[in-house]
């Protein structure tokens, strides 16, 4: 596990909410410097100074799923100039069992993926490693295509023609994933005559061959999606480096074949696992309803489960109910989930362990934006619709809603308790009728909370959610005992501009948010701070003298999106955790998610889920830190997917 470090709140280490993401090396990836280690361990002879192995920096081939080996010799150096051969002293070790194991003084690599690593001879306290690379080779054909009798030599010797090249339109160039993602498609668009197609994955480390007859027709192109067995060996075999995709075609008589120009996908040395809670428009195929949904990185899900809908919601007050915006606390025990019948911030407090409500729904005042402290025991809440109006049957307050019995609080950052949905205190932060706040987060620090502020332009019904011209304000206290300062403004949008929708990394160190432009004079729909059509994804340090970085890469169109005039990149949220991009130390990286309308490749979609890793260390120095982004699988195609939280692990429902 190469966690470098975590949110150290009280029981964060229990869950994660909207995806529950976890660092740790899969499929036996573990970086242990013993692993697979046999033999004697005994005391070093007198004057032992080093030990040397040989061969020196071997490089094994699995092929075809076929085990390598190397027997090694370990040669003791010693003070006074001699060696001797201690084989059958030391005891051997492989730094990553991924890699294989020692039997004796003999290393048999897995059957199913390579990678590189040392092994290393060690008697008493005296080692010696060397490098080791195990390639992984193989060919593979796609058992849904109806392929020729060994398809590879349909392109040994074929001439090359340009006229026959494909075009690979997702992933991106220089897409970084997690190894354990496995559902990364290729898509391609083939040439006119374009019938047998060869895909390779190629690195020092792998060698793999896949060929397919465009089994998956989507369009005017193909879609591959990687065998189990096939991306386990590609990704397995090159945590903390990359291969090249390469894509080539033929007709089909061997004569010409043209090749895609090559790209590179890069993995990082840590899996993905856990949880991820969030919005979507479509539960189980149904029509525009809404719901939160989660899946389970860690678990054996195929498909995202519903888990808040309005099932949980008394049927007498389901009133064409939106299940709209959510937060998770941090360690993933309890769900703020804002339910909106026309807007009016009802809200329902969930337990995650049983899927039960904490409290009796809408009986806890009004909010439209919620987030959790970091010992998960309360949350901050907003809600600023000025057009809200009170059921007076009810007896819950006056016609404009300006009445605590209404739920109605105030325009400032108000704070509930986490298990009971009680109004606790309000934080003055200057907020009013013409100028609410709104999209709050507390920071994983504990001592810093980012918030928006309406400059006053006009909102569709009022809503947050459509609000326009908002600057980003930032508060701080001491510790948890001291009182909040003064906000400071870290954004300071001009008329027919917007900032939006902050968030903080999981080390409190940089604040992600939107920015989106319009004209001036444009109406409500446009420039809001919701599904503005041009929100950009941002970053800034959480200082008043800091500068805005734009996720040049993240924001990146997808390669269909040419003749698009704009791209809708919004709604930010950060994995809990920080992972090291390689295995050197020190090399950070955060997974940020984000809903994007740009294209995905071949598929006819909406508004999905994307992930883009962030280099805080490149941020800081004000430079692009984001990597282009991906898809998050299992989604549904046909919906919008907004807000994915995270957390964690996963609490299962009991």
């Amino acid at each position: 596990m190469r966690v470098l470090s975590v949110i150290t709140n009280a029981g964060f280490a229990a869950l994660v909410a909207t995806v529950v993401v976890a660092c740790g090396g899969g499929d036996g990836s573990g970086d242990g410097a013993d692993a697979g280690g046999t033999g004697p361990d005994g005391q070093a002879p007198e004057g032992l100074s080093a030990i040397s192995l040989e061969p020196e920096n071997p490089t094994l081939v699995v092929e075809d799923g076929e085990r390598a080996s190397q027997a090694f010799s370990a040669i003791g150096e010693f003070d006074d100039g001699t060696t001797e051969d201690l084989t059958g002293e030391v005891q051997f070790s492989v730094s990553t069992s991924a890699l294989g194991s020692f039997s004796g003084s003999t290393l048999e690599t897995r059957s199913q993926q390579g990678g590189k690593g040392q092994a290393t001879a060690r008697i008493g306290g005296v080692q010696g490693s060397t490098d080791v690379t195990v390639r992984f080779v193989a060919s593979y054909d796609d058992p849904e295509s109806d392929l020729p009798d060994d398809p590879g030599r349909v392109f040994d010797g074929a001439a090359e023609d340009d006229d026959l090249a494909p075009q690979v339109v997702y992933p991106a160039p220089g897409v970084l994933v997690p190894p354990n993602l496995e559902d990364l498609e290729v898509h391609f668009i083939p040439p006119d005559d374009g019938e047998l197609f060869e895909l390779s994955f190629q690195s020092e480390t792998t060698d793999v061959t896949v060929y397919t007859d465009c089994a998956l027709e989507v369009g005017d192109g193909c879609i591959y999606a990687p065998q189990q067995e096939v991306w386990r060996g590609v990704a397995g075999s090159n945590r903390d480096g990359s291969v090249t995709l390469g894509v080539r075609a033929t007709d089909g008589d061997g004569e010409a074949a043209g090749a895609a120009e090559p790209q590179d996908i890069a993995f990082t040395d840590d899996d993905i696992q856990g949880a991820i809670y969030y919005w979507t428009t479509s539960v189980g195929g149904s029509d525009r309803t809404t719901a939160i949904v989660r899946f389970d990185f860690a678990g054996n899900q195929d498909a995202p489960e519903p888990f808040i809908t309005e099932d949980q919601i008394p049927s007498d007050q389901v009133n064409n109910s939106c299940v709209g915006c959510h937060a998770l606390s941090p360690e993933g025990e309890r769900m703020f989930t804002a339910v909106d019948g026309g807007l009016d911030g009802r809200t329902l407090l969930t337990d995650v362990r049983t899927g039960e409500p904490l409290v009796e729904f809408d009986s806890t005042p009004n909010n439209a934006f919620a987030s959790w402290s970091p010992d998960g025991e309360q949350f901050v809440g907003v809600f600023g619709n000025d057009s809200y109006s009170c059921d007076d049957e009810n007896g819950n307050g006056d016609e404009n809603g300006n009445d605590e019995d209404c739920g109605f609080i105030g325009y400032d950052l108000n704070v509930f308790d986490g298990a009971t949905g009680e109004h606790t205190g309000t934080i003055d932060v200057g907020g009013d009728e013409d100028n609410p706040s709104h999209h709050p987060d507390w920071a994983p620090s504990g001592n810093q909370m980012v918030f928006g502020r309406v400059l006053g332009a006009p909102r569709s019904n009022g809503s947050l959610a459509t609000a326009r011209q908002a600057a980003i304000g930032l508060i701080e206290r001491e510790d948890e005992d001291a009182d909040w300062s003064e906000p400071v403004f870290l954004t300071d949008p001009d008329e027919g501009e917007n900032t939006f929708f902050p968030t903080f990394s999981p080390e409190s160190d940089l604040i992600a948010y939107n920015r989106s432009s319009c004209d001036s004079g444009s109406n409500d729909d446009e420039c809001n701070a919701h599904d503005d059509e041009n929100a950009t994804l941002f970053v800034i340090q959480p200082d008043e003298d800091a500068e805005p970085v734009r996720l040049d890469r993240a924001n990146e169109p997808g390669i269909l999106d040419a003749e698009r005039d704009e791209i809708m990149n919004s709604f930010p949220k950060w994995t809990p955790f920080t992972f090291e991009r390689t295995g050197e130390f020190g090399s950070r990286i955060y997974w940020m998610s984000f809903s994007s309308d740009r294209s995905y490749g071949l598929r006819d979609t909406s508004t999905l889920l994307w992930m883009t890793a962030v280099d805080p260390g490149a941020a800081i120095a004000g430079q692009d830190p984001s990597t282009p982004a991906f898809a998050i699988p299992f989604q549904a195609l046909e919906s919008e997917n907004h807000t994915a939280q995270w957390t964690e692990t996963s609490v299962i429902i009991e």
